[in-house]
């Protein structure tokens, strides 16, 4: 029997990749393996992205470059891009077959013996229902993200995702604690929680803290990991829980979008940056050591040079550790869609005070660690005698002498501060 091999190239999220492990344990099941390096695939499934203009291309990009790599390959196309615009990549010559947010689970419904076709295969806009998954890191199985969520009941102005994703919609508690404990038992050691608005979680009474505890209390040497949560779904219980746990890591991600009223009003975000600010004053009252990081996107349409001014004098005192800047892209059919936009070379301008901002958070915030302690799980790969991991916190650590400790967890003592990193001696 001649083996079977399928190459998977995904972009975007981490709940993307999440779902690609789903999609290619799929895979496993009807005999086929993962195509190793250099080895021409029978088929291709590119996992694409849509959040941006520039991941759009990105995804288009990648096909083709996935398609020329394994000549011949059976191409599929699937995800958020298939699902807001399947047109656009059934136009691309070697895309055979093109798979939305429901179908994507399912590429052996459409396509069973992956030949390849004159005419693309579309199948898009089915019912859209919860699809268990959890990704498997590359790095040692040092971290995995644990799919919790799927969709957005909110309607940001300027946001494409939730026509891509639909509804909000839960995993049941209970299969969430089996695929956790399967993760610990492959040897995981933190696990991430991950989704389009992640906040939202929702099991009958159960809610994202209800989920936290319980998974806290899973045997095992391990730590859990809030992802993204909306600010206006940071409930004090929450923060309460990452006090009250060791094992659920101290560590929120806030998405800020902008510091101005103005702008979030238009964003038609569900805060102000007044209750943005007293979230961030209960966490560090609450958990002082706390890492917080935010989203901020710039330029979006209509934005003033006083109106980015807020944001930047914002951000300068908010006690926020680190800062991820994006760019404001165009999505089609979304309300800030039409209206006028901010000139490219002020938003380049405005991008790069901000980052420079975020540096200098980030800095500060480890520059307080010096000389005090971290607990670190370190990761797989050792650079020049030098091991790295991440703290609780979301410190990047660096240890010269952790030869022995990938995939492990110990103490640490901050020494001095690099290049967005911490260096320590391990104890």
């Amino acid at each position: 029997m001649v083996e079977k091999t399928v190459a998977f190239a995904t972009l975007g999220c981490k709940l993307n990749y999440a779902e690609t492990s789903a999609i290619a344990r799929r895979f496993e099941e009807r005999g086929y393996r993962e195509a190793r390096a250099g080895e021409i695939a029978d088929v291709v499934y590119v996992h694409t992205c849509a959040v941006t203009g520039v991941a759009a291309k990105q995804s288009r990009q990648t096909i083709r470059r996935m398609a020329r790599e394994h000549a011949g390959a059976f191409v599929v196309a699937a995800g958020c891009y298939a699902a807001l615009d399947a047109e656009a990549l059934a136009e691309i010559d070697e895309v055979d077959l093109v798979l939305g947010t429901a179908e994507k689970f399912r590429p052996f419904d459409y396509a069973r013996d992956f030949r390849k076709r004159p005419e693309p295969i579309v199948a898009v806009g089915g019912e859209l229902t919860f699809a268990p998954a959890a990704s498997r890191s590359s790095d040692a199985r040092t971290r995995g993200f644990l799919k919790i969520q799927d969709g957005c009941d909110y309607r940001c102005a300027y946001c494409a995702i939730p026509r891509a994703r639909g509804a909000s919609r839960s995993a049941p508690l209970p299969r969430l604690l089996d695929d956790f404990r399967r993760l610990i038992d492959e040897g995981y050691r933190e696990i991430v929680l991950t989704g389009v608005n992640v906040g939202d979680y929702r099991d009958g009474e159960n809610d994202l803290a209800s989920l936290a505890r319980a998974l806290s209390e899973i045997e095992g040497d391990f730590r859990v990991r809030l992802g993204s949560v909306e600010p206006d779904l940071l409930s004090d219980e929450l923060i309460e829980t990452v006090v009250e746990r060791p094992n659920v890591c101290a560590h929120f991600h806030l998405p800020l979008q902008s510091g101005c009223d103005r702008t979030l009003a238009k964003m038609r975000r569900r805060y102000r940056v007044a209750d943005y600010g007293e979230r961030l004053e209960r966490i560090v009252e609450r958990a002082p050591r706390a890492g917080i990081g935010a989203d901020v996107i710039v330029g979006t349409p209509e934005e003033t040079d006083d109106d980015f001014a807020e944001t930047l004098d914002f951000v300068e005192t908010a006690p926020l550790s680190y800062l991820h800047v994006f760019s404001y892209s165009v999505r089609e059919n979304t309300p800030m869609a039409e209206r006028p936009l901010v000139s490219p070379d002020v938003v380049k301008r405005r991008s790069a005070l901000l980052r420079e901002a975020g540096e200098r958070k980030k800095a500060t915030f480890i520059q307080t660690r010096v000389g005090g302690r971290l607990r670190v799980l370190f990761e797989g790969a050792l650079e020049n005698g030098v091991r790295r991991g991440f703290s609780e916190e979301y410190v990047r650590v660096a240890a010269p002498d952790a030869a022995n400790l990938a995939n492990r967890f110990a103490d640490v003592r901050v020494v001095g501060v690099g290049e967005g990193e911490a260096f320590a001696e391990v104890e």
